[in-house]
């Protein structure tokens, strides 16, 4: 522990490294993500209006580029909120209750809420399967690729929610800022 009271790279266990550098490419890649569809649905949509300038007629892409775009930067969006803590969470129950009791209380919630999510993620392969016979008419791509963000969002959703079930066991921290990243001692992005 570093003299403000933070666990440092020096002190984590194994468990708490590997939790960690899971996080660590969890928002490295949801980051990376969602900056990529950002630009390319700025562009679609750019090019969208360009054309119907220019031609008095659009392009039947561009209407279609932002359905299969869309859910993804959403999904990512999502996955970043759960890494930095920001979902919405009551608090109330969790600061009556002494710290070993509400370390106990975020322990269960990660656990069902990964539960929930793998859940999730296995069942979305069934809409996933059922809409790969569909296909966007002027992108010949199938709906299924922007259904699979949800899949996808609810795997690295259960991730976070395993890492956080890792800080909240091996961690000295305060169980309750577990996924603050001031409060774990890293530089907000």
């Amino acid at each position: 522990m570093s003299a403000s009271g933070v666990t440092t790279g020096r002190d984590l266990s194994p468990a708490l490294a590997l939790a960690k550098r899971i996080d660590q490419g969890i928002i490295l890649l949801a980051q990376g993500v969602g900056l990529i569809l950002i630009v390319m649905l700025f562009f679609s949509v750019f090019a969208g209006v360009l054309l119907r300038y220019l031609s008095d007629q659009g392009a039947a892409w561009v209407n279609e580029l932002p359905y299969l775009l869309f859910p993804w930067l959403c999904a990512s969006g999502i996955v970043i909120a759960a890494q930095m803590g920001a979902h919405i969470l009551v608090e109330f129950l969790i600061h009556l209750l002494p710290k070993g009791c509400a370390r106990i209380l975020i322990a269960v919630t990660q656990t069902l809420a990964a539960g929930l999510f793998f859940f999730l993620a296995w069942h979305g392969l069934a809409i996933v399967r059922i809409t790969s016979a569909e296909s966007y008419p002027s992108l010949g791509i199938a709906t299924s690729y922007g259904y699979s963000a949800l899949v996808v969002a609810c795997f690295l959703l259960a991730l976070t929610a395993l890492t956080t079930l890792v800080f909240v066991i091996f961690s000295k921290d305060d169980a309750i800022n577990i996924r603050q990243p001031e409060f774990r001692g890293e530089e907000v992005p």
